[in-house]
């Protein structure tokens, strides 16, 4: 990865090559530059941001080929307006509006395992469920998910 990558090198890069797309809930970084779009790449996967690769082909023999770096998953667009943002406020306002677009936040493979933990630990659902902010249901079912699989591989 190169020296120069950094976060402000990416928040000028996205503020200049980037764009969001709330209707697909996606940032998307475009390059035809392979090694820097794999640079930047690189740099946002050490911040924990996942990100996906997508080779656009030329519409015209005389295009270059366009590497996209596309970020979907709910926590990693978290990360990458915590750490990266955007100098521009219309960037910024759309990041926001994509994270605000998400009805239901998933839950991280963290806070499953919490769950199951303070459940065995003998905290009611309602008392984990106020403890993560989330609901009674979501923290039942968790819980109940990893029992029953717990009990399935036992009986093998």
């Amino acid at each position: 990865m190169s020296e120069r990558i950094n976060e402000d090198y990416v928040r000028g890069f996205f503020d200049g090559e980037g764009c969001v797309s709330v209707k697909y809930k996606t940032i998307i970084l475009s390059n035809t530059d392979k090694k820097l779009i794999n640079d930047i790449r690189g740099f946002l996967e050490s911040l924990t941001i996942k990100t996906h690769l997508f080779i656009r082909k030329p519409p015209k023999e005389h295009h270059k080929v366009c590497y996209d770096i596309r970020i979907h998953d709910y926590y990693s667009i978290k990360t990458f307006y915590r750490l990266i943002g955007a100098k521009t406020h219309i960037k910024k306002q759309k990041i926001i509006e994509l994270i605000d677009s998400y009805v239901k936040i998933p839950l991280s493979e963290t806070e499953k395992r919490k769950i199951v933990e303070m459940c065995e630990s003998g905290y009611t659902y309602r008392y984990v469920a106020d403890f993560l902010g989330r609901s009674v249901g979501t923290v039942y079912r968790i819980y109940k998910k990893h029992t029953h699989s717990t009990d399935r591989a036992r009986s093998q």
